[in-house]
């Protein structure tokens, strides 16, 4: 239970307001009226397998009057979701641009990764290659071997 308390006013004070304000009260312009902001549950967490269906809400004084009401719930949401809640396009946007940026930064890295590899093959390849430079005075041609021939 949450009291809550009226702003009193005795009845020859209200008498002397209405008559007061008695133009005003009968063209509609104003209205006598009090309005109290109360937590009623400070932190409710709707959970998703069972969900808060209805809310009920007991006066416990007969002789009050209540012509209206209404009850407003807030909702507190983590930064992220009160962003997107918020500025549901703009997070939209931004969201999808991200999205695309990753992907092409994926995309160029392994591009990358496969030219390098090319890179290193090729480098590796021309290594074992013999050189087709002129040939050393030092080295000397090997004779062929007596019996071999390449007629063969």
């Amino acid at each position: 239970a949450r009291p809550l308390v009226l702003r009193y006013r005795s009845p020859q004070v209200r008498w002397l307001g209405n008559l007061f304000f008695m133009l005003p009260l009968v063209l509609g312009l104003l209205e006598e009226k009090q309005t109290h902001c109360a937590p009623l549950a400070d932190e409710l967490h709707n959970r998703r397998d069972h969900p808060v269906l209805e809310m009920r809400v007991a006066l416990s004084s007969c002789s009050l009057q209540v012509y209206s009401a209404t009850l407003h719930l807030r909702t507190s949401f983590g930064v992220v979701a009160a962003l997107m809640h918020t500025w549901f396009f703009t997070t939209a946007a931004v969201g999808v641009t991200l999205l695309m940026l990753m992907y092409w930064l994926v995309v160029l890295v392994f591009e990358l990764r496969d030219r390098l590899r090319a890179q290193d093959e090729d480098q590796q390849y021309q290594q074992f290659q013999p050189s087709r430079a002129a040939p050393d005075s030092r080295c000397r041609p090997v004779p062929p071997i007596a019996g071999s021939s390449k007629s063969d």
